[in-house]
């Protein structure tokens, strides 16, 4: 897919062909909501060098959405990729916040490399049913972020200078107890009495 057809029609009675490339910053635009879904749907990559903010459900149920290059994003706002069905990886080597529902409900998301990550908002990673690894260093993790994440192996936390906030052992609902949560350790011993934290 490279245009949307040959062409859209403004209301002013212009056309202009619209790149895949461009899809993302010219969909705002388009006033018929189920023809922007249209749109949205058919989208299976997307690369953006210097984007810095992914906005909310920006790529909300693009099932046939399979890799994004977004490598200076630094938030992922409210589902900005949830139901993303087709994904299996992600790296976003800037990012600092993930917010609310950020990749919720991928259900072919393996891993998530997220090295600078800081804040992992409420249910940003949750229902992610083959998720099994990911790497960040939280300062924060939101109520239910890891919920339903049933074969989750590893939390990469090694990365962390400080133990994050804990809001909730809700975070971690249905994920195994054989999940390794990694931490520094200079940490372990403050890790281990830290709040909610000492349920794990």
């Amino acid at each position: 897919l490279t245009a949307i057809g040959n062409s859209i029609r403004t209301k002013e009675g212009t056309t202009a062909a619209v790149p895949v490339a461009k899809m993302a910053e010219r969909i705002g635009a388009l006033e018929d909501p189920e023809f922007k879904k249209l749109v949205m749907r058919s989208i299976k990559s997307y690369t953006h060098p210097t984007l810095d903010v992914v906005g909310g459900y920006a790529f909300c149920k693009c099932t046939m959405l399979t890799s994004v290059y977004l490598p200076k994003v630094l938030a992922i706002m409210t589902n900005g990729f949830a139901y993303c069905s087709a994904l299996t990886s992600v790296h976003f080597p800037e990012l600092v916040n993930l917010m609310s529902n950020a990749f919720a409900n991928c259900t072919k998301l393996e891993s998530a490399d997220l090295p600078k990550c800081r804040l992992i908002d409420s249910m940003a990673l949750s229902y992610c049913s083959a998720l099994k690894t990911v790497r960040a260093i939280p300062t924060e993790i939101g109520a239910y972020a890891f919920s339903g994440d049933k074969v989750l192996e590893v939390l990469d936390f090694t990365g962390c200078t400080a133990v994050p906030t804990l809001e909730n052992v809700n975070a971690f609902t249905n994920v195994p107890k054989t999940c390794e949560i990694r931490v520094p350790a200079s940490l372990l011993s403050a890790w281990r009495t830290a709040t909610n934290w000492s349920t794990f």
